[in-house]
């Protein structure tokens, strides 16, 4: 193992403090080696020995030099002769001898004449044994000093690999500018380079920003990083920023545009917005396309409800399928944004399909409203909104009702205890589970039954339910399920509370349903088991006049009635159309619009604007079932 001796913690200290910055190098340069011997026998024996080292014949080189120390050991040649046999044994990977020779001259300190380079021969040496630490903090204090330039492209090039040996990258660009700053021949330049571009793209912007800081901007690499810096910026949505940078690249020196081009380039296609032009990606082929097509119609017949320019032309609606096999959502938002210049998108519907279009939408700064059940797509970015059924949203809004009707009756007093029922599916599992976090966050629990999905008779369900203590009965199933459930539960004495039901020998709760439960079937089959139970709707036949303004234009226009799907359809676009009918001109304000607006003529659903999430805030509304119809509980 080599000696390090006791300065090397000293310097390991140093390179800690010291690590990074060859700009800031401000001691004198270190010129060639010109010591002589004022004794003419030493001259010429030292003479010898240099001759026969530059031959290669490092023997009897060292044979001469080893004479020179025991003839002339006060001689000032000596620590040029401890340097040459260094190296001499350094050659012949003798390495612990070439450690000692070294250490020789540079434990004498910064006084000796030769200290430099024997610090330059010992960071050398450490960085072909691997010690990378110990080859920084011996080269550090000399790098960029050496007047002779092939060794101070040497030790500069050593710092520079020794920081990518480390894994430091920021380091490693900062020392690779100073070595091209010493001007290499053009091959190393270009590997230099190259070098540069392959680790850029393995950068944090955070290191690529601090590294841009201590690089020359005159130069070549400052202006790679910053390109960098300008192209991560665009991609993460941050336009402004990156049209700054591009700048600064541009005034720094002309040159560097051959850098920008492509860059330059998309930002300008990026910048461009046909304001009245709306992309939407929908499944209009594949397993989802009747739902698909459904949105689709809604669409387009909000998209002519607000005219624009002296021609009262509707918005334009650019269509892109994302029901194929082979579908690439992140090429779709780019064509759509670059090419059909659109300010704002509608969808898609597929969750797994909206993750990678939301994200491509969110980097290129375009609104985009999705049309999918993920409640997660939001936390992507304040680019993405979402205006569309949630569950979270339906169970929030049936507490609430439970809760209203529990203040608005002395029947439960103060305390309401829950029950849920629900099959053991993927839908059932997951509004059970909404549900409990709910009640968690009220301070509340559920008791809790599960049945398999294809239980015909609920009989013994309910005898089980009938055994348990609760007044509000949480229901998420299917409308089949419920009109097989509902009569099993009034024969085991449990019934809906509701102003008609005024027995003392059963148990009365309130039922909550999902809009999955609900049907008009559901009425004609078990309706007289279900009286009061609240359903939270967002989508009714006989509910507000909005809705029912909606279903008439759509039947007028397409001979047929919408589905829920196609309401979601018409908002998302009826909110981007009424955005451009209040005068916005750019995508940015467009999403600011979305951001801050509170309410919204014509939409179908309740509206109450996005959260700060990009979340739609308005809760379904809740119906109370009395005789057949359906009764809004705020109209009660």
């Amino acid at each position: 193992m080599m000696r390090t001796g006791y300065l090397l913690p000293i310097l390991l200290l140093l390179f800690v403090f010291i690590s990074g910055c060859p700009s800031e190098t401000k001691a004198p340069l270190i010129a060639p080696v010109s010591q002589q011997s004022s004794n003419p026998e030493a001259e010429s024996l030292f003479k010898e020995g240099v001759a026969l080292f530059d031959d290669a014949a490092l023997d009897e080189a060292d044979e001469k030099f080893s004479l020179f120390l025991t003839r002339f050991g006060d001689d000032p040649l000596v620590s040029q002769v401890y340097l040459y046999r260094g190296r001499i044994a350094w050659k012949q990977d003798r390495l612990t001898a070439a450690n000692d020779f070294f250490r020789k001259v540079y434990d004498r300190g910064e006084s000796e004449p030769l200290y430099e380079y024997a610090a330059m021969y010992l960071g050398l040496m450490s960085h072909d044994r691997a010690e990378y630490k110990e080859a920084v903090a011996f080269l550090l204090p000399v790098a960029g000093r050496f007047s002779d330039g092939e060794e101070n492209l040497n030790v500069l090039k050593t710092v520079w690999r020794s920081y990518a040996a480390l894994n430091d990258w920021k380091q490693e660009i900062v020392w690779i500018d100073a070595y091209l700053n010493a001007q290499p021949g053009e091959d190393e330049r270009q590997a230099a380079l190259s070098e540069v571009q392959k680790l850029i793209v393995q950068m944090s912007i955070e290191d690529l920003a601090d590294a841009q800081k201590t690089l020359n901007p005159k130069e070549m690499v400052w202006a790679i990083v910053s390109a960098q810096i300008a192209r991560v910026q665009f991609e993460n949505g941050q336009f402004a920023e990156a049209d700054k940078t591009v700048t600064e690249i541009q005034q720094a020196n002309e040159k560097n545009a051959v850098l920008l081009s492509d860059l330059i380039e998309l930002i300008e296609r990026r910048n461009r917005v046909d304001i009245r032009t709306v992309g939407c990606l929908l499944p209009l082929s594949g397993k989802m396309r009747l739902v698909g097509q459904d949105v689709l119609k809604g669409v387009m017949l909000a998209s002519r409800q607000n005219r624009f320019g002296r021609e009262a032309s509707p918005l334009t609606i650019v269509m892109r399928d994302t029901g194929g096999g082979d579908v690439s959502p992140e090429k779709m938002v780019e064509e759509l944004v670059m090419n059909h210049k659109v300010s704002a998108i509608v969808g898609p519907m597929d969750a797994h399909i909206a993750k990678r279009a939301v994200l491509r939408a969110q980097q290129l700064g375009v609104p985009i409203i999705v049309l999918s059940a993920d409640e997660t797509l939001t936390s992507v970015g304040n680019f993405v909104f979402r205006k569309f059924a949630s569950n979270l949203k339906e169970v929030d809004a049936l507490l609430n009702a439970a809760e209203e009707t529990s203040r608005m009756s002395d029947e439960y007093g103060s305390t309401l205890q829950y029950a849920s029922l629900f099959p053991e599916n993927g839908y059932g599992k997951l509004m059970n589970t909404l549900l409990q976090q709910q009640l968690d966050a009220r301070g509340l629990s559920a008791v809790t039954i599960s049945f398999d999905p294809e239980t015909r008779d609920f009989g013994k369900l309910a005898k089980t339910l009938a055994q348990k203590e609760f007044n509000v009965l949480f229901l998420p199933m299917t409308s089949a399920q419920l009109a097989l459930a509902a009569p099993a539960l009034a024969a085991a004495d449990i019934w809906p509370a509701s102003p008609d039901e005024t027995r003392e020998d059963v148990r009365v709760a309130t039922y909550l349903v999902p809009s999955v439960g609900y049907s008009p079937s559901l009425v004609s089959r078990s309706g007289r088991y279900l009286q009061g139970a609240k359903f939270a709707l967002d989508f009714f036949v006989a509910g507000p006049s909005s809705i029912q303004n909606f279903i008439r234009n759509f039947q007028n226009e397409y001979k047929t009635s919408p589905s829920p799907f196609a309401g979601y359809g018409y908002d998302a676009t009826m909110l981007v159309s009424n955005a451009i009918n209040s005068g916005v001109t750019t995508r940015s304000e467009l999403r600011t619009w979305l951001a801050e607006t509170a309410s919204s003529p014509r939409l179908v659903y309740p509206f109450a604007g996005f959260d700060e999430t990009g979340e739609s805030i308005a809760l379904p509304a809740v119906y109370s079932l009395t005789g057949s119809d359906l009764q809004d509980l705020q109209e009660q």
